[in-house]
């Protein structure tokens, strides 16, 4: 039945059928996980964490993308996909008005 079903089944997909049986969607799984391995890996050998981390934490993230050469959504990209805590919204701007910001969460592990 599955043999006869093969063709149709980004159609079926569409229509929120899903044909795989388990062990295609373990190996999918496991295929997923592995590409996301690699490209941490891929991040952590251009990228140092801990410089980033203390970059990002004593002035705005535009100014550290652009000695970066990239643009500041593809720095906090980098950042969420290693694992670095960045600032939080407006702390900048409570740091130029004289007001206390909140205190920077430690560098967590990186995740694999």
């Amino acid at each position: 039945m599955k043999k006869h079903l093969t063709p149709l089944a980004r159609k079926f997909g569409l229509k929120g059928f899903d044909i795989r049986t388990k062990e295609q969607k373990a190996e999918d799984e496991r295929r997923d996980a592995e590409y996301r391995r690699w490209t941490i890996r891929q991040l952590a050998s251009r990228y140092d964490r801990e410089k980033i981390y203390e970059e990002i934490g004593s002035e705005p993230i535009q100014r550290v993308a652009k000695r970066y050469e990239i643009s500041d959504v593809g720095l906090a990209k980098v950042c969420r996909k290693l694992n670095i805590p960045r600032p939080g919204r407006g702390d900048w701007a409570m740091k130029a008005a004289g007001k206390a910001i909140p205190k920077r969460p430690p560098l967590p592990e990186l995740f694999t």
